[in-house]
């Protein structure tokens, strides 16, 4: 399973099982990155990759996700498929 965390500067973002300072301390992360709006097939088999390749190397997994679509900050408003909670659902 995919953990999700939301990261905006340093407010209002849960912190990661290695920024805790707890017995996680020493976890290793494979990170996912990507929109995923819509988290279509091709997203899916991303996903699956990390998961695999993951426990390969015996690290948990995240996706990294963003607010925007990165091309709005260059050409405006793009239509989006799902919104940040849709995608954390379904990722």
């Amino acid at each position: 399973m995919l953990d999700f965390a939301k990261i905006e500067g340093t407010k209002n973002r849960r912190a990661l099982p290695g920024e805790r300072g707890d017995d996680m301390a020493e976890a290793k992360y494979m990170f996912a990155l990507g929109f995923f709006d819509g988290v279509h097939l091709g997203h899916q088999a991303l996903l699956k990759e990390c998961c695999r390749l993951a426990q390969q190397e015996n690290c948990e997994t995240a996706a990294i996700t963003f607010e925007k679509h990165p091309t709005s900050l260059f050409a405006g408003p793009v239509p989006l498929i799902s919104t940040v909670r849709d995608r954390q659902r379904l990722l």
